[in-house]
């Protein structure tokens, strides 16, 4: 690029000023802050690409496509090497190639890309690493600034600032040159100051003391500090840069940026000079990007990052760092407020609650959200423990009342977990023990408060032990079945077998099924888990019935996550390749599973081919009439939370039998489970209960051992 030409230099010029920004410096500098705040409340105009590790921009966003001319194609086809500088390249492969190894997790440099038409682009890249579930390197994400404007008006500053030393007066900033004695007139100042503050520069070289006068107080040891005039301290031709607030003659306050630097002038004097620009706008940007940087734009409530580094702080804070707690707030069934009413009144209720949780700590206490629907606050200097189970409780209390949102009343709780600083070594620590304390909230009911025990963590490691050991089990042959005996409660004959799920684990020994089924819904292995109980539970009855053995049904439980269209033919595919009687599979699902419009679906298909469809658990959920009838379900399971506290008392027998008469009316048969007494017999007997299972008849069992449960009454 050839240099801007040379303007010349008159015969009769001012004396030989300090360098002063060209008209576009300013300018410039306000472009810059405006394009940084667009970027905070808008969309930011930056380049982004998703890199595998051969080097392919395999996902583009609009504004790399648009800032570099390729298309989304073209980008995915070739190796990034293509549309780089040669000189840049082996920079960029290098960084590149350490964090396709591992090595490093983010990098940054400016580098030049080839437009499509030609064009070179300067681009400000940022790259971070993604890795896999594993922690192996997955992928890169590029984040691309357009920096060519920059980059131009950098190198057209460094030739500008030479050439037109001279040209003080035509700049939009405060040009002066004053003695090393602040308290002497200045020498010179430009017109500007006129503009600037409001006073005339006939006024300022008349008086000496304007310019600490007009200064803040706050700010005059910023701007007449000891090394600002004083040439031995300063260092030869160093540009001083200051930042403090001045008063103009209308009494607004304004920032004011001060260059300066001291220079010897023509008649060999050491003389301070430099350049004055207003900076209010400037500040103001920075103060409230600063501020963004560290709090929630749409709460305003600290951020994670800030609220990190105050409980870091808090916890090296000597003798008094363990006085305080942290409360980790959960909102309880956030997701349906965001699914019936719309992400905006999720918003409303998010802003809602920041307000309550303000509203309800202590002055000194620091509330954040960490993310989502999650809080947490920060307490300090606690003059006993209980006290944060204090704030804890009316925290919970105040997120319970109504929250308006858009015109309406919404209720809305909280799970509340409290872990003290002096139980954890580390921030991460302290964050972890309430993160499980609130999980422990949730599971005693949502809504309700709980402290961090050390259990808890054991627990925590427990679960993630058995989650990563469940992935194989199925492969390596560790889970098996066993059968329940179902009876016919008049004749103690057993009419089917439930089939249930069991695991062998080979160092633990038998897991309990209530610790690793949800395990196993959370990681989606029940489904094919699901799916071979389907098979095997079949295949098993189809065996037994040529053997001769008793007509049985066999029974399996569903989870919501299997009922989605593919079970349906996954079932007929299990009753054509056994010739298993449709009638004899009985499909049991949760009441809670049946909530969803697409389990309707698919029990309504299930039913077309003739299997029966059991209510497990009957009274724990949220039942309906109208689905009963609608769903046409063949059994009720009545939960055995019933059937252990049923005894000769009428309020004990209250619910059971309210199940048995409502399956009477609507044609359906009811099985009681968890039978352990022969008082429990008889009184389901008495009721009209025509079906049960329990430890009163046969514990599960092993296929083999059904034989010779199935040759007489049980439990006689």
């Amino acid at each position: 690029m050839s240099p801007p030409p040379q303007l010349g230099v008159a015969a009769a010029q001012p004396p030989s000023y300090p360098a002063a920004s060209p008209p576009t410096v300013a300018e410039a500098r306000s472009r810059a802050i405006d394009a940084q705040l667009r970027t905070i409340f808008q969309l930011a105009p930056v380049g982004i690409g998703l890199v595998d590790f051969e080097g392919r921009t395999i996902l583009t966003n609009n504004a790399l496509r648009e800032m570099l001319g390729y298309s989304a194609e073209e980008f995915a086809s070739v190796h990034f090497e293509q549309f780089t500088h040669p000189e840049d390249v082996q920079r960029n492969l290098e960084l590149f190639e350490r964090m396709a190894g591992g090595h490093l997790d983010r990098f940054e440099m400016d580098k030049r890309f080839f437009h499509r038409d030609g064009r070179t682009i300067w681009g400000r890249l940022t790259v971070s690493l993604l890795r896999d579930p594993d922690g192996q390197p997955d992928l890169a994400i590029g984040m691309v600034e357009n920096v060519t404007e920059q980059r131009e008006l950098q190198a057209q500053l460094e030739h500008a600032e030479h050439t037109f030393r001279t040209l003080v007066e035509q700049v939009p900033a405060v040009v002066y040159e004053t003695g090393l004695d602040p308290r002497r007139p200045a020498t010179y100042v430009s017109p500007q100051i006129e503009h600037l503050l409001g006073i005339s520069p006939e006024k300022w070289l008349a008086c000496p003391e304007l310019w600490r006068q007009q200064i803040s107080p706050e700010d005059r040891d910023v701007a007449f500090g000891p090394d600002r005039f004083d040439a031995a301290r300063s260092v030869a031709g160093e540009v001083s840069t200051l930042h403090y607030r001045m008063r103009r003659v209308d009494g607004r306050e304004i920032w004011v940026r001060d260059e300066s630097r001291i220079e010897t002038n023509a008649y060999g004097e050491q003389v301070l000079r430099g350049v004055l620009v207003e900076a209010t706008r400037e500040k103001q940007l920075e103060s409230r990007l600063e501020r963004l940087a560290y709090h929630d734009p749409l709460t305003l409530l600290a951020n994670r990052e800030l609220f990190c580094d105050r409980v870091d702080a808090r916890m090296r804070g000597g003798d008094t760092a363990g006085s305080g707690a942290v409360l980790f707030i959960d909102l309880d069934d956030f997701k349906t407020v965001n699914d019936s009413l719309g992400h905006a009144a999720g918003d409303d209720l998010i802003c809602s609650v920041a307000g309550r949780i303000q509203g309800c700590v202590r002055p000194g206490d620091l509330a954040g959200r960490l993310g989502g629907d999650e809080f947490a606050v920060l307490l300090e200097d606690l003059t006993r423990p209980s006290e944060a189970l204090e704030v804890a409780e009316r925290l919970r209390a105040a997120l319970e009342r109504p929250h308006q949102l858009r015109g309406r009343q919404v209720s809305a709780s909280a799970s509340i977990g409290v872990a003290y600083l002096a139980d954890a070594g580390t921030t991460g620590a302290v964050l972890r023990n309430a993160d499980l304390a609130m999980y422990r909230a949730k599971g005693l009911g949502k809504a309700c408060v709980a402290t961090y025990e050390p259990h808890l963590h054991r627990d925590a490691l427990r679960r993630l032990e058995l989650r990563s050991a469940l992935g194989g089990a199925l492969e390596r042959g560790e889970l098996f079945l066993q059968y329940q005996p179902l009876v016919d409660l008049g004749s103690a004959e057993m009419v089917g077998v439930e089939a249930l799920l069991r695991w062998r684990h080979p160092d633990a020994g038998l897991i309990p099924p209530d610790a690793f089924v949800p395990l196993a819904e959370e990681t989606g292995a029940i489904v094919p888990i699901g799916l071979w109980v389907l098979r095997q539970s079949t295949e098993w009855l189809a065996h037994n019935r040529k053997l001769g053995g008793r007509a049985l049904s066999v029974s399996i439980n569903v989870s919501p996550l299997q009922l989605a269209p593919r079970l349906v033919g996954e079932v007929e595919a299990a009753l054509v390749g056994t010739g298993l009687p449709p009638n004899q599979l009985v499909i049991e699902v949760t009441e809670q599973a049946l909530m969803s419009p697409r389990s309707w679906d698919v029990v309504r298909e299930l039913k077309r081919l003739g299997v029966r469809i059991a209510i497990d658990d009957f009274g724990t959920g949220y039942s309906s009439l109208a689905y009963l009838s609608e769903f046409a379900v063949d059994l009720l399971k009545i939960d055995r939370s019933f059937i252990a506290g049923l005894t000769v008392d009428e309020r004990s027998q209250a619910v059971p039998r309210a199940v048995v008469e409502l399956a009477r009316t609507l044609g359906l048969t009811v099985v009681a489970e968890g039978i352990e007494t022969e008082e429990q017999w008889e009184q389901l007997v008495r009721m009209g209960c025509s079906v049960g299972q329990g430890y009163r008849f046969a514990k599960p069992v092993d296929p083999a051992e059904l034989a010779g449960l199935s040759q007489g009454p049980l439990g006689r």
